[in-house]
């Protein structure tokens, strides 16, 4: 959930792309599918979910969405907006929470959280939140006790020995294959 796992590089080059250009708009992978058809000027699938950054690599635009929302498994969720964000642990019944002020403390080590300057700020960013996973499909609903999700099973648990000794064996091929 920290910035340094979430901010994956992403680079354009081609006709009509400002070249040495450096923007920290907040983007999502799925937005490269839209990008990709507005610059070959294919039509993009009514099904796609993603915006086009197209506009913004053509500097027509200096912002991209107002929002992001992060999660993983039924345990973690994260909310950023602005120059904030707020992270939000279940794991085994105990409760987390930070919230980090990405300008100022980049490398997130400064939680905010229960400073009571921030309760405002946490009080909000928590509604926006809750109403961001809504908009997402994700039924979890953090001011219940459990969330009210189920716990995902660890895949490993719901699979054969003999499957798990197949995929350690393909493994051990592939890193061959390729001279590990």
């Amino acid at each position: 959930m920290y910035e340094h796992s979430l901010k994956v590089p992403l680079v354009f080059q081609g006709p009509g792309i400002p070249a040495n250009v450096r923007n920290e708009a907040l983007t999502y992978l799925i937005d490269i599918y839209p990008t990709l058809c507005d610059l070959t000027h294919a039509k993009t699938p009514s099904l796609v979910e993603g915006i086009s950054l197209a506009p913004l690599l053509k500097g027509e635009k200096n912002t991209h969405r107002k929002s992001m929302i992060y999660a993983y498994k039924n345990n973690q969720r994260a909310f950023r907006q602005g120059d904030y964000k707020l992270i939000k642990y279940l794991v085994d019944g105990n409760r987390n929470n930070q919230l980090f002020n990405i300008k100022e403390d980049p490398w997130e080590m400064n939680n905010l959280y229960r400073q009571e300057e921030y309760k405002k700020i946490v009080s909000e960013l928590e509604e926006q939140m809750q109403e961001a996973l809504r908009e997402a499909g994700d039924e979890v609903i953090l001011k219940a006790q459990d969330w009210a999700v189920a716990e995902i099973p660890k895949w490993i648990d719901k699979v054969s020995q003999e499957t798990i000794d197949w995929l350690r064996d393909l493994a051990e091929r592939e890193r061959n294959l390729r001279g590990f």
